[in-house]
């Protein structure tokens, strides 16, 4: 069966479903009115972000797409739903662009009774498609979004002998003062940013394009090549034009850039997306002076919750490497608190 007649396929299962969808696609105004109004959005769930992502996948996959869906329920939008379809060496993936599916995000003011209902024709559908298309490597995670208990979703894998396999995040709490949030700085950050700050000059984007490209060009320097394509430069670079992402960037006293970071946005969360700095200072505090300038500029946006990157331990990954652990030790140094984004896979 090709690609197209299985997407095809999947469109009518999606028909006949007992919760109203909507793809994505059509329904773009609604997935954004959903964006606005739910009372946490993670950035993955953002149009951006998606854009992004599928982007990004689509330059991996042989085959790609977007089957994400606007959920309705007594015909008004309350939710959506991330969701993709690729193929690979003809072997097909199910995700959420590329990454484990990811949880509906309902409205909050839909009765629990409903959002269960809900929940279960998610499941269902995932499932479904699971099941139907032989799909062998399949993996969904619940993340942070705001609450402290699982979702009806995530229960209802559990009930069908879906594997849990724990990752978990670091994550900045931004409901509070900058002084406040500095004092968990680690000791001896705050001598460091202080030293970054005299030595070096830090700024933030605005709209100076030429800055942009001088970065993508220390990125391609520092990595040794072209590691993606224009194209995903170019998503990024409308993200920052829409304010759905921020750039950082340091130059030394002749004005030259020494490294910078890029951050996705949502109105309620920021995500650390890609930092590169010049190797000649990689003992430098760079990417402290970094940090501490976003970690403002979070607060004066008015935004909730800083997610910094993953928190990896040697028990639950055995092929982490010294990189890793140095990385995820810098970036628990700004005070963020450990949250658990449990993932479930498909047991055999």
């Amino acid at each position: 069966m090709t690609f197209e007649k299985i997407i095809k396929d999947i469109e009518k299962l999606i028909e006949t479903s007992k919760v109203g969808f909507v793809s994505k696609n059509i329904a773009i105004n609604d997935w954004l009115f959903i964006q606005n109004s739910i009372d946490y959005l993670p950035v993955l769930y953002s149009i951006s972000s998606i854009t992004y992502q599928e982007e990004y996948f689509t330059e991996q996959s042989d085959h790609l797409c977007d089957l994400s869906q606007v959920i309705f329920w007594d015909s008004k939008p309350v939710g959506i739903l991330p969701l993709t379809l690729s193929s690979k060496d003809k072997e097909l993936f199910l995700t959420s662009q590329g990454r484990p599916v990811v949880q509906p995000l309902v409205l909050d003011q839909i009765p629990r009774s409903s959002q269960k209902k809900i929940f279960s024709e998610c499941a269902n559908l995932v499932q479904t498609i699971n099941k139907n298309y032989k799909i062998k490597e399949f993996c969904l995670q619940e993340i942070y979004s705001s609450k402290c208990h699982i979702s009806t979703w995530y229960e209802h894998f559990l009930t069908k002998n879906f594997v849990p396999n724990n990752q978990f995040s670091l994550i900045l709490n931004l409901e509070q003062t900058y002084e406040e949030i500095k004092r968990n700085y680690r000791k001896s950050y705050k001598s460091l940013i202080n030293k970054g700050k005299k030595n070096w000059e830090v700024h933030i984007f605005q709209e100076d394009f030429m800055r942009w490209e001088e970065f993508q060009d220390l990125h391609e320097q520092v990595s040794g090549r072209r590691t993606r394509s224009k194209k995903t430069w170019k998503i990024q670079a409308d993200n920052l034009k829409n304010k759905n992402a921020i750039f950082i960037y340091i130059v030394d006293n002749e004005e030259i850039m020494v490294g910078g970071a890029y951050f996705d946005l949502s109105k309620d969360e920021a995500n650390y997306s890609v930092g590169v700095y010049r190797r000649d200072l990689v003992t430098q505090p760079l990417g402290h002076i970094i940090q501490d300038k976003a970690i403002q500029h979070f607060i004066m946006l008015g935004i909730k919750r800083y997610k910094i990157g993953n928190k990896p331990f040697p028990v639950l990954n055995q092929d982490l490497s010294d990189k890793d652990i140095s990385i995820a030790e810098f970036k628990s140094g700004f005070g963020a608190e450990i949250y658990i984004e449990p993932q479930l896979i498909k047991s055999n």
